[in-house]
């Protein structure tokens, strides 16, 4: 994950500096600096600094009156009422008040935009930010991916644009360029996100991005950057502000690969010029105070035959061709069932892993592993990159119980020196019960 706002370059305080490279790089943390507990300690009070500035401003405007009773300013609405009586006349002291009235309105105009502030959408804010702070699971706005530019860019344009710029980035390091995948997943995260007001990997539902994937039929295995950029008045995150859609993406593209060393220590960078990657799943949504990115780059290298991969009765089948790379061994990880997550929650769990690592399939009966369980096959094919794969995760989910249990294969790259990779995952859903079940919330 990254943003594309502020870096921890501009730090020039090495104990500052040092207290936020221990803050990020804390376990279960993440390795973006702005969503640092102590960046987003200043956030808030930074936050709280502004909104405490603006009523002032209200309280004093409201107090102020021209001198004379009849006629006075409604500086909110940067309009005037004269009282019939005095309007009526038209005399030299009347024209003296409109040009007050006018003076005040400039500088009450030029205050605004010095502070780069908008009175009308500050108080349309209200509104949302009373839902933001009563927000609960299923509840937020709703993205109708519309553009405040003069200049308003299709969906499909946006995402286009997208691609090309990763592909640009990829061909410049001699990489083969990514096609855009037909699973929504990156589309669908970012449309949570921006419904929500969030920034995370995991989503209200508490899914990560591989249990998203396979719940959209993802057969391939997938690794997720993300970023946003706000507009220019944000209240805890209900931004206002003109964002060019276009512009921003340029932006997060450029700092994913450029400037990510120092906050994210170049994860987002190697995650697009990863060159096992051959698929991409682009989400971008919107509205007039935020932008969310949202890329799923994909290794996508089986070609499964029809009712694979699946699960039933306890047995995972596996029935395929694996093309460009050879087959190295199959794992299972183990996750917790998933809970609903608060904004709060959400805000605050960037990093996801792979859940625990349980168990490891073996071709024969003479193989084991050492530090997980091993699990026997019924039926073990391989052959010219084929394979036919049936096994049972009986005693391991009688072991752990309800929970996602997500079968990963692992391909070997002959032309790199990291030549294991995770080249396809399912996830498997075990209610109490000891059955699979399907999350309907996707």
């Amino acid at each position: 994950m990254a943003a594309s706002r502020e870096y921890i370059n501009w730090i020039t305080d090495r104990e500052l500096r040092n207290l936020y490279l221990t803050d990020y790089r804390k376990e279960g943390g993440h390795a973006c600096i702005e969503y640092t507990t102590l960046k987003r300690k200043e956030l808030v009070e930074e936050q709280e600094r502004r909104k405490k500035q603006r009523k002032v401003a209200m309280d004093h405007m409201h107090r102020r009156r021209i001198n004379r009773p009849s006629y006075y300013v409604n500086e909110i609405h940067s309009s005037y009422y004269v009282s019939e009586r005095h309007a009526s006349k038209g005399n030299k002291g009347t024209k003296i008040v409109v040009l007050a009235i006018v003076i005040i309105i400039i500088i009450i105009a030029a205050w605004v935009y010095t502070n780069n502030y908008d009175l009308f959408s500050w108080f349309g804010n209200l509104s949302t930010l009373n839902q933001y702070n009563n927000l609960q699971i299923g509840q937020g706005t709703t993205n109708n991916f519309t553009s405040t530019t003069s200049q308003q860019s299709s969906q499909t344009e946006l995402i286009n644009y997208a691609l090309q710029l990763i592909n640009k980035d990829r061909e410049a390091y001699g990489l083969s360029p990514v096609s855009f995948s037909n699973i929504s997943s990156g589309q669908q995260h970012a449309n949570n996100m921006l419904q929500h007001y969030y920034m995370s990997h995991w989503d209200v539902y508490g899914l990560k991005p591989y249990m998203r994937y396979t719940l959209l039929n993802g057969t391939g295995a997938v690794s997720e950057n993300i970023a946003d950029t706000s507009g220019t008045s944000c209240i805890n995150f209900v931004c206002s502000g003109n964002i060019d859609p276009k512009t921003a993406i340029q932006q997060m593209e450029n700092n994913f690969v450029y400037n990510d060393s120092i906050c994210c220590e170049n994860g987002h960078r190697n995650n697009i010029l990863d060159p096992n990657h051959n698929q991409v799943s682009i989400g971008i949504a919107y509205d007039n105070g935020r932008i969310y990115f949202v890329q799923d780059f994909i290794e996508n290298y089986i070609d499964w035959n029809s009712n694979s991969p699946a699960f039933s009765n306890n047995e995972v089948y596996l029935n395929g061709t694996i093309s460009k790379y050879d087959l190295n061994s199959i794992t299972i990880s183990y996750d917790p069932p998933t809970t609903n997550m608060t904004i709060q929650q959400l805000n605050s769990t960037f990093a996801y892993g792979y859940g625990n690592q349980i168990a490891g399939v073996v071709n024969n009966s003479n193989s084991y592993y050492t530090t997980m369980a091993t699990i026997i096959p019924d039926k073990y094919y391989v052959y010219e990159n084929n394979l036919d794969i049936i096994f049972s995760i009986k005693n391991i989910i009688n072991q752990y119980g309800a929970g996602e249990y997500t079968i990963f294969i692992w391909f070997n790259n002959r032309n790199s020196t990291n030549s294991e990779f995770v080249g396809s995952t399912y996830t498997i859903f075990i209610n109490s019960n000891g059955q699979q079940y399907l999350p309907n919330n996707i």
